[in-house]
């Protein structure tokens, strides 16, 4: 017979899964608009666009009004990494689900709960709402718009 606490640990990874798959599929990414993935990186040497990127990307909704420092914090980026300001990229498609992963929001770095074995660069952020997603695939970006340090993110075209 199952003990209690194993039932609810199995509910509870249950309820994440569902949580995961529910995020992913109700969510209205699109190519333009404040609902579109972006993918924001310390400026380049030679500020080109790089070729496709992968790893963690947001809406561009979570940027507007923010700072290149403001942004380091909400995405929980490695602390003084767009300390010179940063590049704002777009996907240039909309991700199939087998492209992406829901990683809940920067309050679980890399899509996990902080503990003291969390890497101490990528601290959560202090609220909840930014929402991530892992790319699963390097997937192309267009040029969005580029911050120097002091730069409000307005959004892009």
């Amino acid at each position: 017979m199952a003990s209690q606490d194993d039932r609810r640990s199995k509910d509870d990874a249950r309820n994440a899964e569902r949580e995961m798959r529910d995020a992913l599929r109700l969510e209205s990414f699109s190519l333009g608009g404040q609902n579109r993935l972006v993918k924001v990186i310390a400026i380049p040497t030679g500020g080109r666009v790089p070729p496709p990127v992968a790893g963690f990307v947001t809406q561009e909704r979570f940027l507007l009004g923010k700072t290149p420092a403001q942004i380091e914090e909400a995405l929980g980026v490695r602390a003084n990494s767009l300390v010179s300001g940063c590049m704002v990229l777009a996907l240039q498609s909309v991700p199939g689900p087998s492209q992406i992963d829901y990683e809940l929001t920067t309050n679980f770095p890399d899509g996990l709960a902080p503990s003291v074995l969390s890497d101490p660069d990528y601290p959560p952020f202090k609220k909840r709402y930014v929402q991530q997603w892992r790319l699963r695939v390097p997937m192309r970006v267009s040029f969005v718009r580029r911050l120097g340090p002091t730069d409000s993110y307005t959004g892009g075209p």
